[in-house]
């Protein structure tokens, strides 16, 4: 106890007017802060969703096209075996 009163006295807060001004400041400088984080993790995950969805496309692309290229490949061979 002895220590909050010690801090509110040394920072001019011991009227209940003023503490409840700063209690306020403060508040509203948290909900700021919070609202600034949900949104910069909003934009962190719709990035983590296009990273994703690219990361998916190049995979898909990369297994369509050797499958294609394995397909190819086989078609040649079988012509030639019979031409």
């Amino acid at each position: 106890m002895a220590q909050t009163m010690n801090y509110l006295s040394e920072n001019n807060l011991l009227e209940y007017a003023v503490l409840e001004e700063k209690a306020a400041a403060v508040t509203a400088s948290l909900n700021d802060l919070e609202v600034k984080i949900g949104h910069n993790l909003g934009e962190q995950h719709a990035n983590d969703a296009r990273i994703v969805s690219y990361y998916t496309f190049c995979h898909l692309q990369h297994l369509f096209n050797a499958q294609t290229e394995a397909l190819i490949f086989d078609y040649i061979q079988f012509q030639f075996k019979f031409a």
